[in-house]
């Protein structure tokens, strides 16, 4: 995930950090750049308009095989507009939401959503979850949003000796 206009994109998403990797050998899977400027084409035709717990997320397909994601919160606020090539290796993020807390949400979503096409041909699973690790063992809290998936795994954590957060 890169920047393309100086957008702090850390910021919004803090809890990304430990998965952050330095320039490598290897080719990466996914590339996203985040562009409050970039100028999204005109779609062909609509994929579908699509719920995701309360968020109707709209699907296009572009010209060229590529996707465009309109990613909405639940007040139908569009936080992001994602536009892909056609594998899901590259893909353009516009920030739309004003509030920072709609552009991390957008930007998560983006970042969800590219990861789960562009990998899915590589054995790759993607879980809404939080999860806690005890006793060598690793909990996987999972439910829709909203239900408590943080605060359950953050009790164990202030109430169970020996326990750290894996990933939230």
């Amino acid at each position: 995930m890169e920047p393309a206009d100086g957008a702090d994109v850390q910021a919004l998403l803090p809890s990304f950090a430990p998965f952050g990797v330095k320039d490598g050998d290897s080719e990466p899977m996914l590339r996203v750049v985040v562009d409050h400027a970039f100028s999204w084409g005109a779609p062909e035709r609509e994929v579908g308009q699509f719920d995701c717990g309360g968020c109707v997320h709209g699907v296009f397909q572009m010209p060229d095989g590529g996707y465009q994601f309109h990613l909405r919160d639940v007040d139908g606020v569009v936080c992001s507009v994602m536009q892909s090539s056609p594998d899901f290796r590259q893909c353009q993020v516009c920030l739309c939401g004003e509030q920072a807390g709609q552009r991390a949400y957008g930007l998560n979503s983006a970042l969800m959503m590219a990861y789960a096409f562009s990998t899915a041909d590589h054995d790759t699973l993607l879980v809404h979850a939080s999860v806690i690790r005890c006793g060598g063992r690793a909990y996987m809290m999972t439910a829709p949003s909203g239900t408590g998936k943080s605060t359950h795994t953050r009790l164990w954590y202030d109430n169970i000796p020996g326990c750290d957060l894996m990933n939230d």
